[in-house]
């Protein structure tokens, strides 16, 4: 697939009256946005484990 940042800029410089933010800019929300979502999956299935093993261990 390939990188549409320069499609992007294009777009936004023949639409001026558009307030759009830079192709920059939407990749980098979208990595946050990305890594905050993997973040909490992973803090969400160490919690998952969590309550699963600690009653097999208090009982073991």
């Amino acid at each position: 697939m390939s990188d549409p940042i320069s499609r992007l800029d294009q777009f936004r410089a023949d639409t001026p009256g558009a307030p759009m933010k830079s192709a920059a800019e939407v990749r980098q929300r979208g990595d946050q946005i990305r890594r905050r979502r993997r973040t909490l999956v992973a803090a969400g299935a160490v919690a998952v484990a969590a309550v699963v093993a600690g009653p097999i261990i208090f009982l073991s």
